[in-house]
């Protein structure tokens, strides 16, 4: 029977944005970062930060140190950008104009992507 726990945990929320030539994972419920030249690899970067955070949690018995929330203007940059790109999604389909692109994305992370 296949392990279907994750499917009932909330997502964790990802800020991304680039910081000169670099992208930048912020994993807001941990507030663990991780970095890389492309999304991929900065996503990635967090992940294992987080899969070892919580691993270090389990080995000692402290499950007090795997959420240790970011800074709450973090999650209002979050809440921001997720509005954003909903408004850019509605705009987008009414207008043949570009936009600059945008500085941060809301992302929500399946719990499943760190094991």
């Amino acid at each position: 029977m296949q392990d279907m726990t994750h499917e009932f945990l909330p997502g964790l929320k990802l800020l991304l944005f680039r910081d000169g030539n670099e992208f930048v994972a912020h994993l807001l419920d941990f507030d663990l970062v991780g970095t890389g030249s492309t999304r991929e690899e900065a996503i990635q970067a967090v992940c294992e930060a987080a899969a070892a955070q919580l691993a270090y949690a389990i080995e000692t018995r402290a499950p007090e140190k795997v959420f240790k929330p970011a800074p709450k203007a973090f999650y209002d940059k979050w809440n921001r950008a997720g509005h954003r790109a909903i408004m850019n999604i509605l705009v987008a389909s009414k207008t043949t104009s570009r936009k600059s692109p945008r500085k941060y994305e809301a992302l929500e992370l399946p719990t499943s992507a760190l094991v």
